[in-house]
């Protein structure tokens, strides 16, 4: 995996893009639960994007991964099990561009939807809709969202789980512990 400051540099027009969308237009749903708003939506695009980069994602599935990351959770209505937040955030993303100036992507629509579901049917949804050459995005967001986990304590990983190369590096999980950390201590959810 290339260093940190290479990949973060390489990734950043993407990252301002999503970010500026997820501070200026992003409202979430559940006012009471820090900790699947704002500060982990920003690290989940931030872990996506480096792992996404270096599992060699093109830019238009790097997009696609960075609103993914954005609205993946503005559809939880509460912090416990919510199965059905991903299904409400896929169509937050809908009313959303139909409201503003993004492009459309249905790669987007399905990794939101299917962040939380398991593996299977978001692979069979990939499929299905013959986005096959896109289901990467959806494992990155997975582990993405997996490496926020540490937000949660130090066991809150099951690095079994990561799906990709990049996730699974020993250097990439120090980065997501270290980032959670300092956000932990600093009251940044």
């Amino acid at each position: 995996m290339k260093p940190y400051k290479q990949l973060v540099e390489a990734t950043k027009p993407i990252y301002d893009y999503w970010n500026k969308i997820l501070t200026d237009d992003l409202i979430f749903k559940v006012s009471d639960d820090t900790k699947h708003t704002y500060n982990h939506s920003r690290r989940v695009l931030k872990f996506a994007l480096m792992i996404g980069f270096a599992e060699g994602l093109t830019e238009k599935q790097l997009h696609a991964l960075g609103a993914a990351c954005v609205f993946h959770d503005c559809g939880r209505i509460n912090a416990l099990d919510d199965k059905e937040h991903g299904a409400r955030g896929a169509e937050i993303y809908n009313i959303y561009w139909h409201t503003h100036d993004i492009k459309y992507s249905n790669t987007t629509y399905l990794a939101i939807y299917y962040h939380n579901l398991s593996d299977y049917e978001g692979i069979e949804a990939f499929e299905k809709h013959r986005l096959a050459n896109d289901i990467c995005v959806l494992k990155v967001l997975k582990d993405a969202d997996a490496l926020d986990r540490f937000r949660f304590g130090a066991d809150n990983l099951d690095k079994q789980m990561l799906r990709t190369h990049s996730a699974k590096s020993e250097s990439m999980i120090a980065y997501a512990s270290i980032i959670n950390n300092y956000d932990l201590a600093h009251g940044y959810y």
